[in-house]
């Protein structure tokens, strides 16, 4: 399983605009310049909103990314803290790649040249019968690759939130936080992680942890 593969991010709530409305805030007006951007800013991997959810336990499971089209994924998850909340959170979610593979096989047969050996039965005391025997006629089947081709496949992987250094909170307050889960691209399954505060008792500082794949949310 590759690793997840993080930058380091800050709390800056304009880190995390949608590439599609990136583009639309680029459109100039009118003309065949605005088509044009409306094409690129189309093809562009689109944000998925995901789900919310609560941080209750040890361990999160999220299911698969949004990956509906069979792009690269690009998810934003809204996570719930509340006092309850363990200090560190592991998120498991699944991510689809593209892998080059054989997708059609042939199989032909080989023909074994013929061949003579002497084939020998045991006997009584100690002696062998042996005869000389020929072999012809006989073939092996050998499968190979006739085409090669994109074979999606799906990959298991983990981030883990750090909340050591976070506001502690009273028994009713609730934080909340988004977390952008990105891939690059199809052709690898490496995602990179960022997060930001949307409701906090505090300013945040979000980053990498230093060992281990994971986000520190750290209260200024």
């Amino acid at each position: 399983m590759q690793k997840l593969h993080r930058k380091e991010q800050g709390s800056d709530l304009s880190q995390f605009h949608d590439s599609n409305s990136y583009q639309t805030n680029k459109y100039p007006s009118g003309g065949e310049k605005m088509k044009k951007l409306i094409l690129i800013a189309m093809a562009l991997p689109m944000m998925a909103f995901g789900q919310e959810v609560m941080l209750d336990k040890k361990t999160v499971n999220v299911g698969a990314l949004n990956q509906e089209t069979n792009a690269a994924a690009n998810e934003l998850i809204t996570i719930k803290r509340t006092a309850k909340t363990p200090k560190k959170v592991t998120l498991k979610f699944t991510v689809n790649s593209m892998e080059k593979k054989c997708v059609e096989f042939v199989t032909k047969q080989v023909d074994i040249p013929e061949f003579t050996q002497v084939v020998c039965e045991k006997a009584l005391a100690g002696q062998h019968d042996c005869a000389e025997q020929i072999y012809s006629g006989l073939f092996n089947a050998k499968t190979s690759c006739a085409k090669e081709g994109l074979v999606r496949k799906t990959t298991s992987q983990e981030l883990v939130l750090d909340f050591k250094k976070a506001v502690k909170l009273s028994k009713t307050a609730t934080e909340t936080f988004q977390i952008n889960i990105k891939q690059k691209r199809m052709s690898s399954d490496d995602t990179s992680a960022a997060g930001k505060a949307v409701d906090a008792a505090s300013l945040y500082e979000i980053g990498s942890r230093t060992f281990g794949n994971g986000l520190r949310f750290r209260a200024k």
